[in-house]
């Protein structure tokens, strides 16, 4: 049945309503039958399969890339992370069932799963970064120290960090360094972006790619804004040289010259 996407929002309140017990079942579906224009049916399908992704479990009713996203959007909103993560789950398993019990393949949701699995995994990076540069805020160090420990972590062989009980992986301990010594600016055009919470946001580019073995140092990152991590990512990179602690390339053109060392 082919459901209009102006229609989805309305599916989805309606069945979260049912979800959380606010409407019965039968008051959803009159519902969706009477102002979504479906019928009884996919109406039933739908508090399954969102009922399903909220509880991280597999689902068999079938639904279009389009209602799927907008379904995962809005339980990120509504659940955070956690509730993505289990959506993600859900979802995995309900492409595995069709997979190996039909013999069909669906291949728009296994992009829409494979795009938000790497976005939920920048997200708990980046997460875990912020909780990092708190914890450092909190212990007053000098810049010195701070260079000190960016250092001695190049020596640590355990992939995970101890900060009072707590551990964190190592590579974005090292990002979470380097974004306090570079103060939160962007190398290129010296970009700060202040949250509503009086953080700053900034990003952290690989010039090898960890795909490539890239290391996580400040010999091998840069940061950059949002705008010139992209550019840097996508755009035409050329002649690129690394010597004595600085690099310089040409970005879609113009020549760029940053150092490496921090002082």
């Amino acid at each position: 049945m082919h459901i209009p996407n102006d229609v989805v929002p309305l599916i989805y309140d309606t069945v979260k309503l049912v979800n959380d017990r606010i409407l019965t079942g039968k008051a959803g579906i009159n519902i969706l039958v009477e102002q979504g224009r479906i019928n009884e049916n996919t109406a039933r399908d739908f508090i399954h399969i969102r009922r399903r992704m909220i509880d991280g479990k597999r689902f068999t009713r079938n639904s279009s890339a389009y209602i799927t996203e907008y379904f995962l959007l809005r339980i990120k909103k509504d659940y955070g992370h956690d509730g993505l993560e289990r959506a993600l789950k859900s979802l995995k398993l309900h492409i595995e069932y069709y997979s190996k019990k039909r013999g069909t393949k669906l291949n728009k949701l296994r992009a829409l799963y494979e795009a938000y699995s790497l976005k939920t995994s920048y997200s708990e990076k980046v997460d875990e970064q912020d909780e990092i540069i708190a914890q450092l805020k909190l212990h007053k160090l000098t810049r010195e120290q701070l260079i000190d420990m960016l250092k001695q972590l190049k020596s640590k062989p355990s992939s995970k960090i101890s900060i009072k009980g707590e551990r964190y992986s190592r590579d974005n301990f090292t990002i979470a360094l380097l974004k306090i010594l570079r103060d939160f600016k962007c190398q290129i055009c010296d970009t700060s972006i202040l949250k509503a919470n009086g953080s700053f946001y900034i990003e952290a580019a690989h010039i090898v790619p960890k795909r490539d073995r890239g290391e996580e140092s400040s010999s091998n990152i840069l940061i950059l804004c949002p705008n010139h991590h992209k550019e840097f990512d996508y755009g035409k990179v050329e002649n690129l040289q690394q010597i004595d602690e600085r690099i310089s390339f040409k970005l879609n053109g113009r020549l760029v010259d940053l150092p490496l060392l921090i002082e």
